[in-house]
């Protein structure tokens, strides 16, 4: 039985056929809550501020799901000419074919505070702490990781060196948790969901008729200890005021960034 719809054909002179990739639709409508809330008490300016964020929609995508050919040559194909026939044949598997659909349901919480804190005159520090917590990897990709808080302590001075205003010295250190787009547990969901099918030599015009030429399906898998990738951040500088409203500055910056997503190929020798 040949795939359903219309496959795809690659030649050396171009592609003919269905496009690899076809009727994309995403829906991705969310809602937010958020309450801010600022107290001046004294020398303390407090923020406090916290916020829900829902997603809800998905992605439908049906990449390659009716099949392509490949072919090293231009010639027709001829059943008395080995040349003639296809050297590949490559096909995404999907449970709800043609929808080929991936369900995004996600929250966002968010919680901060911040003390700006004028310690005395020319010198003021600022201590606060974010907590953040994103769900994708649990509701959207489905995998069993404990989602906890992402907890982001942050820390800045400004202090007036010379006491008229005109050499200032500014730092700051914090740590800052990326905020995860859906799209890349969309992409883990989706490769748990879809089956991607290659075949070299396939036979014609049906490349399942030879099992023993199929190669084993690519599978995708996601580490149990999957922890959110943060940047740890650093800054400490200098300016001065020139005469003719002229300044100058010298900053330093470190950046470290952490726990960041990579792929690793396990089948690699």
């Amino acid at each position: 039985m040949e795939p359903p719809g219309n496959p795809g054909w690659f030649r050396p002179s171009g592609g003919l056929g269905a496009a690899h990739n076809i009727n994309v639709n995403t829906e991705a409508p969310s809602y937010m809550l958020t309450e801010n809330l600022s107290i001046f008490a004294g020398a303390h300016n407090i923020k406090l501020g916290a916020s829900v964020q829902w997603y809800r929609g998905g992605i439908g995508s049906p990449i390659n799901t009716v099949g392509t050919w490949t072919f090293n040559t231009d010639d027709p194909f001829d059943p008395n000419d080995p040349s003639t026939y296809p050297t590949r044949f490559t096909q995404t598997i999907v449970p709800d074919f043609p929808r080929a659909y991936v369900a995004l349901h996600d929250e966002k919480y968010v919680l901060f505070a911040q003390d700006s804190w004028r310690l005395r005159r020319g010198l003021t520090v600022s201590l606060g702490v974010r907590f953040d917590k994103d769900m994708a990897f649990e509701k959207v990709a489905k995998l069993d990781v404990a989602t906890g808080w992402n907890i982001s302590p942050r820390f800045g001075m400004a202090w007036d060196a010379t006491g008229d205003g005109r050499t200032v010295v500014r730092g700051g250190y914090g740590h800052y948790y990326d905020q995860l787009l859906e799209y890349p547990a969309l992409l883990f969901r989706r490769n748990q969901l879809w089956t991607y099918i290659d075949i070299r030599n396939p036979s014609y015009p049906d490349p399942y008729s030879d099992p023993g030429r199929l190669i084993p399906p690519t599978l995708t898998v996601v580490s149990p200890d999957l922890e959110t990738p943060y940047t740890r951040s650093a800054t400490l500088g200098i300016e001065r005021m020139l005469p003719g409203q002229i300044s100058v500055s010298v900053d330093g910056v470190y950046t470290r960034g952490v726990d960041q997503y990579y792929r690793v190929d396990l089948n690699a020798p």
